[in-house]
């Protein structure tokens, strides 16, 4: 898949699970320790709020869309 190419899934291991679980909201909280975990640069979503205080920078769909444009 030509999405593969510019993305990298990841999973999580314990220690990200249970710092998850001790936040609030854990699905939010569980992708950014993943992101973390492989240094992303961002996190792509469309509630950006939802990451404020997140380590990793979230940006929309459109806003990645518009890097990977000025990267080629």
């Amino acid at each position: 898949m030509n999405i593969c190419k510019v993305l990298t899934v990841v999973g999580a291991d314990r220690e990200e699970v249970v710092q998850a679980i001790e936040n609030s909201d854990f699905k939010d909280c569980l992708q950014d320790r993943c992101a973390v975990s492989v240094a992303a640069d961002y996190i792509v979503t469309r509630n950006e709020k939802d990451f404020e205080i997140a380590e990793t920078k979230a940006i929309t769909p459109e806003k990645f869309c518009e890097l990977m444009e000025k990267s080629k």
